[in-house]
C-alpha cells in the first residue's frame, strides 16, 4: 500500500479519481434530494411519473450511459454537436463528453437514483407533525423546508453522498471510455493499465 500510493505516477490517478467523485457525489446529492422532497413533500404534478423515472437508471449500467453519451456529445460524430453545427454553422462543437466534466456528468446521472431512494425512504418516515407545527407557527415552505425537514433527514443525506463517492470512486467502464481520448487516468484505469503492461 505505501509503495502504491506514495508513488508519483498515481498521484494524478488519485487526484483525478477524488475529483471526479467527489463532483459526481454532490451533484447526485443535490439533484437527487431536491427530487425526493419534491415528490414526497410537494404536490407537484407528476409526482408517480418522476419517482418512476428517478429509477430508470438502475436497468442499464453506467458504461452503456457513457456509450449512449458519446454517441449525443461526441465532439466529432456527436448528434448534438451536428445538429449545433448544422443550425449555427459554426465548426466548433458545443461541448465535448470527454473529459472530467462528461465523467461527472454520467456518473452523477445514473447515481442519483442512490440518493433519491435513500432520502425520499428517510421523508416517508419522518414525522410530518413537526413541519405542520413549523408552517403553523408561522414559518413558510422553505423555511420549514431549510429548519426542520433537512436537519432531519441530514443522515440520509449524507449517507446518500458517501454511497454515491464510493460508487463513483469504483468505478470503470465510465472513465475507461469517457477519459481514455482525453487521457484521464483515475485508480480504477491505472490498476487496468498496469495490469495490461505485464
Amino acid at each position: 500500500y505505501i509503495e502504491a500510493y506514495t508513488n508519483p505516477r498515481n498521484y494524478e490517478a488519485i487526484l483525478n479519481t477524488l475529483i471526479i467523485a467527489g463532483g459526481a457525489a454532490t451533484i447526485a446529492t443535490i439533484f437527487g434530494t431536491f427530487l425526493a422532497w419534491a415528490v414526497v413533500r410537494t404536490d407537484v404534478p407528476g409526482r408517480r411519473i418522476m419517482e418512476a423515472a428517478s429509477i430508470i437508471p438502475f436497468i442499464t449500467t453506467p458504461f452503456i450511459g457513457a456509450l449512449a453519451w458519446i454517441m449525443l456529445a461526441s465532439p466529432d460524430t456527436g448528434w448534438i454537436n451536428q445538429f449545433w453545427r448544422f443550425i449555427t454553422g459554426s465548426s466548433e462543437p458545443l461541448f465535448s463528453i470527454y473529459g472530467v466534466a462528461g465523467i461527472v456528468m454520467v456518473e452523477a446521472l445514473y447515481e442519483m437514483p442512490y440518493v433519491f431512494l435513500i432520502v425520499a425512504g428517510a421523508l416517508r418516515s419522518m414525522d410530518s407533525t413537526l413541519e405542520e407545527a413549523s408552517m403553523s407557527s408561522g414559518a413558510g415552505i422553505w423555511r420549514t423546508t431549510w429548519c426542520v425537514t433537512l436537519p432531519l433527514v441530514l443522515p440520509a443525506i449524507l449517507g446518500g453522498a458517501l454511497l454515491v463517492f464510493v460508487l463513483a470512486a469504483e468505478q470503470f467502464g465510465v472513465p475507461a471510455v469517457l477519459g481514455a481520448p482525453s487521457k484521464i487516468r483515475v485508480l480504477t484505469t491505472s490498476i487496468w493499465d498496469t495490469q495490461s503492461v505485464f
